[in-house]
C-alpha cells in the first residue's frame, strides 16, 4: 500500500473514531482538548520535530529549546492555568491536599538559584508546570472520572494507530538505530522506552476500561466500546513486542493484575489484600 493512501486511511480512521466513538461523552468540555494535546507532545515528539524544523546547534537546542517549542507550549500553558481559575478552582485547598507534590515544585523552583543554567532550567520548570496545570485542567472537570476517560481515550486513539502508522509506511520516522541495538522500532515516540511507556498507559487504560465496564456488556452501546478496547489492546501488545521493552511488559503485567483483582467479586469485599498485593508484587 503506497503511505500516502495509508495516511489518508488513518486520517479517514481517526476522525471515524472521534464522530462515531461508542465511549464518547455527549457533555465533555471542549477544554479537555487542552490537555489532550498537551500528552500527545509528551507522548511522542515535541512540535519542532514534528514538522521538522531545527534551530541554532544540537547544544543551544539542549539548553534553550526553540522559539516554536516555546511558542506552542507557552500557549498551552496559559490556557491550562486560565482554564481552572475560570471555574474558580480551590487553589488552597489543593496545595494543602497535594503537600507533597507542592513541596516538590517549590524546591524545583528553589534550585534555579544554584543552577549552572538557571533561565533555562527556569523555563523547563515553568514548561514541567504546564502538565501539572493540564491534569487540573481534567480534575476540574464537573465530571472528573469521564473526563480522565475521555482524554485517556483520545490521546491514544493519536499516538497508537499512529505509531503503527510510522512503523509500516515512514519508516524513517517510526524506526531507529542505536549502537547497541541495532535497529529499534519507536513509533510516534523518540526511542523504544519510550514507545513501551506508551503502550504501558494505553494497554493500562484500555484494561481498566474493559474490566469497568464488563458488568454492562449486554448493553449494546457497552459491548460497542469494548470491542474497540479489544482492538487496540491487540495493537498495543503488537507495538509493545516491537518495542522490546521489557519493563513496560511486566509493568504492564502487573497493572493488569491489580486492576482485575480490585474488580473480582473477592477484591471487592476483601479490599484489604488487595492493598497488600500492591506492594509484594513489585518485589
Amino acid at each position: 500500500m503506497p503511505p500516502y493512501f495509508a495516511l489518508l486511511l488513518w486520517v479517514v480512521f481517526l476522525l471515524g473514531l472521534f464522530c462515531f466513538d461508542p465511549a464518547r461523552e455527549r457533555r465533555t468540555s471542549a477544554a479537555l482538548w487542552v490537555p489532550v494535546i498537551w500528552f500527545f507532545f509528551l507522548g511522542s515528539r515535541p512540535p519542532a520535530m514534528w514538522l521538522g524544523v531545527s534551530y541554532g546547534t544540537a547544544t543551544q537546542a539542549l539548553e534553550e529549546g526553540n522559539p516554536l517549542d516555546r511558542t506552542i507550549f507557552l500557549l498551552l500553558t496559559v490556557a491550562a492555568i486560565a482554564i481552572p481559575v475560570s471555574r474558580s478552582f480551590q487553589w488552597g485547598n489543593f496545595v494543602v491536599q497535594n503537600s507533597a507534590l507542592a513541596f516538590f515544585l517549590a524546591f524545583a523552583l528553589l534550585s534555579v538559584a544554584w543552577s549552572d543554567f538557571p533561565l533555562p532550567t527556569f523555563k523547563k520548570w515553568f514548561r514541567d508546570m504546564g502538565v501539572y496545570m493540564a491534569v487540573l485542567v481534567v480534575l476540574s472537570d464537573p465530571r472528573p472520572l469521564e473526563a480522565v476517560r475521555t482524554v485517556l481515550r483520545r490521546v491514544c486513539y493519536l499516538l497508537v494507530p499512529l505509531s503503527i502508522l510510522l512503523i509500516k509506511y515512514y519508516p524513517y520516522l517510526g524506526k531507529s538505530f542505536s549502537a547497541w541495538g541495532g535497529q529499534e522500532y519507536t513509533g510516534v515516540s523518540t526511542s523504544k522506552n519510550m514507545l513501551g511507556a506508551v503502550c504501558l498507559v494505553s494497554g493500562i487504560f484500555f484494561f481498566w476500561d474493559t474490566v469497568t465496564r464488563w458488568h454492562q456488556r449486554r448493553d449494546k452501546l457497552v459491548r460497542r466500546v469494548i470491542l474497540v478496547n479489544i482492538a487496540f489492546i491487540g495493537m498495543i501488545l503488537w507495538l509493545l513486542n516491537l518495542s522490546q521493552s521489557n519493563t513496560s511488559t511486566i509493568c504492564l503485567a502487573i497493572g493488569c493484575v491489580m486492576i482485575a483483582a480490585a474488580n473480582c467479586n473477592f477484591g471487592r469485599r476483601h479490599p484489604n489484600w488487595v492493598k497488600a498485593l500492591a506492594p509484594v508484587s513489585f518485589l
